[in-house]
């Protein structure tokens, strides 16, 4: 058995193999092809601030718009009194644009915030005080 490593240059994101097997008795069976394509991270900056409440700018560093990008805001910790989470999609981020998304929040005590947006996931501490949150960092 002889193996042949492949490079994969082509600069899209979908790729096809071919494919098939020979037993020891010589049959072969029917070709087969597969289609698969390789994810590389988004070229995005995510930006996580305090205030009223968590505030989380996205932006896109690449020269290509993207579209439905999807991002959570969670927060863990602390005495929390509303819903400690929000999610949804960024449905186009233009190339150098950013989106604004924000938490609010109402608690008391030292959390921990966690962003992510597509395969991004940026992780800070803060304190809660009633609407604000605070010393994010």
């Amino acid at each position: 058995m002889s193996r042949i490593p492949h490079l994969l240059s082509s600069p899209l994101m979908e790729h096809s193999v071919s494919y098939y097997s020979v037993d020891k008795a010589g049959n072969k069976e029917e070709e087969k092809q597969s289609v698969f394509s390789i994810l590389h991270a988004l070229p995005l900056t995510v930006t996580v601030k305090g205030g009223k409440g968590v505030n989380v700018e996205i932006k896109n560093n690449g020269t290509s718009a993207f579209t439905y990008i999807p991002y959570s805001i969670h927060i863990e910790g602390g005495l929390q009194f509303k819903t400690n989470e929000t999610s949804g999609e960024i449905l186009l981020l233009s190339p150098n644009a950013s989106a604004l998304k924000t938490l609010p929040v109402l608690g008391l005590g030292k959390v921990t915030i966690i962003v992510t947006a597509d395969t991004w996931q940026v992780t800070k501490t803060g304190f809660v005080f009633l609407f604000f949150v605070l010393g994010v960092q």
